[in-house]
């Protein structure tokens, strides 16, 4: 298995959030560890209480797109120490290389984890990143 950290990308300033470098890619090894998601999210400062968007690529072990065996694509997000998750329901469409998932609404601070579950065949398996908003 790839070593791959989980980030948590700490985000706080005015405005509930700290600009993160549009450039920055979080990756991480899903639970499994048979795929990779490398995920970013738009816009660059992530909001607090407003929609937007995450980008995601589904790739496996060495890099290379996981796209052609990848059936079913779903995303949510919860907040684990408070007990429930977002007020919205994410749909999940394909841009090219990347998937896009939105709308994501972050209605409160405090840290939010971002599932993404991948079903190739009879498998569905997960991959999860975390941001915290103060």
């Amino acid at each position: 298995m790839k070593p791959h950290a989980l980030i948590l990308l700490l985000l706080s300033a005015c405005g509930g959030a700290e600009a993160l470098d549009a450039s920055a890619v979080v990756e991480q090894d899903s639970n499994a560890a048979n795929f990779v998601l490398s995920v970013r999210h738009t816009p660059a400062v992530m909001p607090l209480n407003a929609e937007f968007e995450v980008r995601f690529q589904l790739l496996d072990m060495e890099g290379r797109a996981l796209d052609v065996e990848v059936e079913d694509v779903s995303v949510d997000a919860d907040m684990p120490e408070h007990g429930h998750g977002m007020t919205v329901f994410p749909s999940v469409r394909r841009e090219g290389s990347e998937y896009v998932a939105g709308p994501m609404l972050f209605h409160m601070s405090g840290r939010w984890e971002v599932y993404v579950d991948v079903r190739r065949g009879a498998v569905t398996e997960r991959a999860q990143v975390a941001w915290t908003l103060d």
